[in-house]
């Protein structure tokens, strides 16, 4: 029971929650949503994140709604389960020392709602229509309305739920959190490369399931077999911005197992997606011909590399040595991919200010960074940090 309210006369926590959408209606689309509950003096109560199923129609409004009913529901199960009226109890702790005999005053409590999305607090001061976020409007109404009642009809006491819109640049922590798990998020499918570029490794050099390759040279040429075929689908679904990382590892990993058609398709999808990439030590558009040819000799295409040596002779200008150009490529390969996003994360968390918030997000993270599958179920269910100054609790 939540009987404590009642001893004090004024309580408020402050709500600050935050969506964010990485990649929109791509295949590598990533959203997450974060939510942040603290005390009138800004010390943290408890912080939330969880991943958001990337459907075509995501919008960021559904995200920032859905940062906001991820801490509308911590408040709600917090005050079903008796932490809120101790919440508020510390929050007035020193403010109140003298109100002990206070019972029977009539208590109001408030819940102070900040958000960076205008177009949510709009709504739910009355003062925009919510049309495409009506459903999400209604849960967030729903929860408030539940956190109201319970509260009235348990305890007698009224809660006031404000709103009110922030900066961006004032709502740093939510928005690092949502980047922090989408970041997770991304690293998962990068661990799933990972693991599908060791699997293919371990296949390629057991010689009781290798592929023959066709004697017939035109075969040979339509031959798309490799154990690295997981691997170079999985790769399709990593950001863009490290799927230049994946490919090199991919491309070490086919020369190593001496897998032509690996790297044959590994050079192919640079090539492709030459424009898209960014490389300051190497040309990518150079570096996918140079596969594609190094490939074709590999399955001893002599015809065929003859012919894509001269459609690609300006292409192959600066490259005097195919194999050369493509060992410099590789040889760059980062041991462990997940090392590039464990970087981004300590970047964000650097973005914090308050030293105090950077321990929890760290203290945070070290429930995100689990084992892939612990993970999947975390994000999606939602992962927080408490951390209550109350004793017997």
């Amino acid at each position: 029971m939540i009987s404590s309210i009642i001893l004090v006369s004024i309580a408020a926590i402050i709500l600050r929650f935050d969506g964010s959408l990485r990649g929109a209606n791509t295949p590598t689309t990533v959203a997450s949503c974060a939510s942040a509950l603290l005390g009138n003096n800004g010390r943290l109560i408890a912080i939330g994140g969880r991943s958001i199923s990337p459907l075509p129609s995501l919008s960021s409004g559904e995200t920032e709604y859905d940062g906001l009913i991820l801490g509308l529901e911590w408040v709600h199960q917090s005050a079903t389960c008796g932490k809120l009226d101790r919440i508020w109890e510390e929050e007035n702790r020193g403010d109140d020392d003298d109100d002990d005999d206070s019972e029977t005053s009539s208590a109001t409590s408030t819940v102070h709602v900040l958000g960076d999305c205008k177009t949510v607090i709009d709504h739910l001061n009355g003062v925009a229509t919510p049309r495409k976020l009506k459903r999400k409007y209604d849960r967030a109404v729903s929860l408030i309305d539940k956190i109201k009642a319970y509260a009235q009809e348990t305890l007698g006491n009224n809660i006031s739920v404000t709103f009110e819109h922030v900066p961006r640049e004032n709502n740093v922590l939510c928005d690092a959190l949502c980047s922090i798990v989408m970041s997770c998020q991304q690293n998962l499918s990068l661990c799933e490369v990972e693991y599908a570029i060791t699997e293919g490794r371990l296949k390629s050099a057991d010689s009781r399931i290798k592929f023959g390759l066709p004697t017939s040279k035109k075969s040979r040429y339509k031959f798309r077999k490799t154990h690295f075929s997981h691997a170079v689908s999985r790769a399709d679904n990593v950001p863009i911005d490290k799927r230049l990382d994946v490919w090199r590892k991919l491309a070490q990993a086919a020369l190593e197992s001496g897998d032509a058609v690996a790297l044959r398709v590994v050079g192919e999808k640079i090539r492709a997606k030459s424009n898209e990439l960014s490389s300051d030590t190497i040309d990518l558009s150079t570096l996918g011909v140079a596969m594609e040819i190094h490939a074709l000799r590999m399955l001893s295409l002599n015809k065929e590399v003859e012919q894509s040596e001269c459609r690609y002779k300006q292409v192959l200008r600066f490259c005097d040595s195919v194999e050369d150009y493509i060992l410099g490529f590789v040889a760059n390969a980062n041991e462990n991919l997940s090392e590039i996003t464990d970087s981004r994360i300590s970047m964000t968390t650097s973005r914090i200010e308050d030293t105090e918030w950077r321990e929890w997000i760290r203290d945070w993270c070290s429930g995100l960074q689990s084992e892939p599958a612990s993970l999947v179920d975390g994000l999606e269910s939602g992962v927080w940090n408490e951390r209550l100054h109350f004793e017997n609790f």
